[in-house]
C-alpha cells in the first residue's frame, strides 16, 4: 500500500475564515518581533496574550472546509500522514488522526515557567467582540503562580520535541507527496518537500 504525507501550511486554513499572516500583514517582521517572539512574550506578556487569545477565539469560531474533509476520508482507507504548519485544531476536527503539529498548537495551554498543561474555555469570537482589548493579563497557573501561554512556537524558540523528526520520517518514507497551502519559505518546516524529492 502506498504512503502518503500531506504537509498543510497557512493557505489550507485560509477557507475556513482563518486569517493567514501574509494577507492580515500580520505577519510582517515588525508584527512577528510584536506578538510571536519569545522576546516578545517574556517583555510584553500582556500584549502577546491578547493577540493569541483573539487569534484562538477566531479559530474557535471557524469550520473545517471540504478540504480537511477530504483528508480525513482519505485517511480512512489509505497511509496518510498529515503534517501541518498551522497551529489550529482544524485537520483533527474535520476527522485526521493525530496530525503532526510542526509550530504547536494554539489551543492548548500550559504554564510558562513549569509546563504544567492548563484546560481554558475558548468562547468564539461573536459580533459583540468587536472592541478587542490589545492587552490581557495571561490566566495565572495554580500550580506555581507563573503566566499561563499557548503551546506554540514562537520565534526564538524551538519546534516541539520530536515534531520535525516524525514529520521527516513521514518524508522519507513517502510514496506521494502533497503540499497544501504553503510557501514552504519557513524553516525547517520548508526544507520538507526538498527532503521527499531528493529521496525519490
Amino acid at each position: 500500500t502506498a504512503r502518503i504525507c500531506v504537509l498543510s501550511g497557512a493557505g489550507m486554513s485560509a477557507d475556513s475564515g482563518v486569517p493567514t499572516f501574509r494577507d492580515t500583514g500580520a505577519w510582517d517582521q515588525r508584527d512577528a518581533d510584536r506578538f510571536a517572539s519569545l522576546r516578545a512574550w517574556q517583555e510584553r506578556p500582556e500584549e502577546v496574550w491578547a493577540w493569541h487569545w483573539q487569534l484562538a477565539r477566531l479559530v474557535r469560531g471557524c469550520e473545517p472546509h471540504a478540504g480537511h474533509h477530504a483528508l480525513a476520508r482519505w485517511a480512512a482507507r489509505a497511509r496518510l500522514t498529515v503534517a501541518t504548519q498551522n497551529i489550529d485544531d482544524l485537520h483533527e476536527r474535520a476527522g485526521s488522526a493525530d496530525p503532526i503539529h510542526l509550530h504547536g498548537r494554539l489551543l492548548e495551554f500550559a504554564c510558562s515557567e513549569c509546563d504544567t498543561p492548563v484546560e481554558l474555555d475558548v468562547p468564539p469570537l461573536t459580533v459583540a467582540d468587536a472592541q478587542r482589548p490589545t492587552r490581557l493579563d495571561p490566566p495565572v497557573c495554580a500550580s506555581c503562580g507563573g503566566d499561563v501561554r499557548p503551546m506554540v512556537t514562537w520565534f526564538g524558540e524551538h519546534l516541539p520535541p520530536g515534531a520535525f523528526d516524525e514529520a521527516l520520517d513521514a518524508m522519507l518514507e513517502a510514496d506521494l507527496l502533497l503540499v497544501v497551502g504553503t510557501s514552504a519559505i519557513v524553516q525547517p518546516a520548508g526544507s520538507l518537500p526538498h527532503i521527499a524529492r531528493g529521496h525519490g
